[in-house]
């Protein structure tokens, strides 16, 4: 794969001879786990809100962990939660490290309170690492889950080195609910279709899995949750957060059946990349304008990779990240490209 390197200060004409990448092949509709089986709990954390309590410090906040949980117990004078939203860098190549510095900056600028890492960060342990450690840099709590192209185990083993050194990572696969001041967390790691699973070790869940999510759900009575998940939910039409690049909707229908029965009304996913940069209603029919706080909100995030990607909009994409805002009930996005004039409609 031919990547160019951009320097922030350069244009972008060196972007002319950058490879696509090849789009995935239309994966089956249907989940390819079993309904009935949960999966590894090494992938999916079994809910537990038992055992001893730790302390963590991050970005200015204090936040308790306990179990499957985590709850900030500091307090702020606003009535609003800003999240920054960062997924799929592939890999730590010199072009993609150049974006994440851009984009901290960004929500430093935003002045967001905490990271979600959305998934796919790297090929193996040391790319997740290196990622996982320059977003870590940036001071901010980060609450991190796996995707479907990441290694279990490589996922495992880059979040304990980080978080030796950087205790305000979260693991989001095991820690499934997170109580913020304004806002919270539900997580449901992993993919729900093995078609989509790069490695051998990946993590795919099914409907059992979100099914023994409900105890997380429960536990956050009273908070506007945003459900947190790699892969959207099933919804149709062209403008939806499923829809590839082959114009099939390709998103979870157990996903979806469970935010409609949870009543979960946010939401930020990742895959599909190529559907990213905007929010839907649950159904994906319609689009949420962005700045608009809304009570129905489920965000495609878009690829923070360097390598132009096309969009379903029409745009072409060389790196991209997203701010979240919950107040009260209702939730805004925005969408930061790092290179904006790269882009064309």
């Amino acid at each position: 794969m031919l990547r160019v390197f951009l320097a922030p200060t350069l244009l972008l004409f060196a972007f002319a001879g950058c490879k696509k990448e090849a789009p995935p092949a239309p994966a089956p509709a249907a989940p390819t786990a079993e309904p009935s089986r949960l999966a590894d709990p090494a992938c999916v954390g079994r809910w537990d809100d038992s055992g001893a309590t730790r302390t963590v410090e991050s970005g200015g906040k204090t936040f308790t962990v306990k179990g499957s949980r985590v709850e900030e117990t500091t307090k702020d004078d606003d009535d609003q939660l800003v999240l920054g939203v960062v997924a799929d860098v592939k890999e730590d190549t010199p072009e993609n490290i150049a974006n994440l510095d851009a984009i901290i900056k960004f929500f430093k600028e935003s002045k967001v309170e905490a990271i979600v890492v959305d998934g796919d960060l790297g090929e193996d342990q040391k790319q997740i690492e290196n990622v996982l450690a320059k977003l870590a840099e940036s001071g901010l709590p980060l609450f991190s889950i796996i995707g479907n192209r990441d290694s279990r185990a490589a996922y495992d083993n880059a979040m304990a080195a980080v978080s030796a050194r950087y205790p305000g990572l979260f693991n989001l696969d095991q820690i499934r609910a997170v109580s913020f001041d304004d806002g919270a967390l539900v997580s449901m790691p992993g993919y729900h279709n093995k078609v989509y699973i790069h490695a051998e070790d990946g993590c795919l869940y099914g409907p059992a899995d979100l099914e023994a999510t409900k105890p997380a759900v429960a536990a956050l009575k009273g908070k506007t949750i945003v459900m947190v998940s790699h892969g959207p939910p099933k919804q149709d039409g062209a403008d939806a957060l499923d829809r590839t690049l082959e114009q099939v909707n390709v998103g979870d229908p157990a996903m979806s059946e469970f935010l409609r029965e949870q009543g979960i009304k946010l939401g930020i996913f990742a895959n599909v990349r190529e559907a990213g940069g905007r929010a839907t209603n649950l159904p994906g029919m319609a689009l949420v304008k962005e700045g608009v706080f809304s009570e129905e909100l489920y965000l495609s995030n878009g690829p923070a990779d360097s390598v132009r990607w096309t969009m379903n909009d029409g745009t072409e994409s060389v790196g991209m990240a997203s701010l979240f805002t919950i107040k009260g009930n209702k939730a805004s996005f925005k969408t930061f490209r790092v290179h904006p004039k790269a882009t064309k409609k």
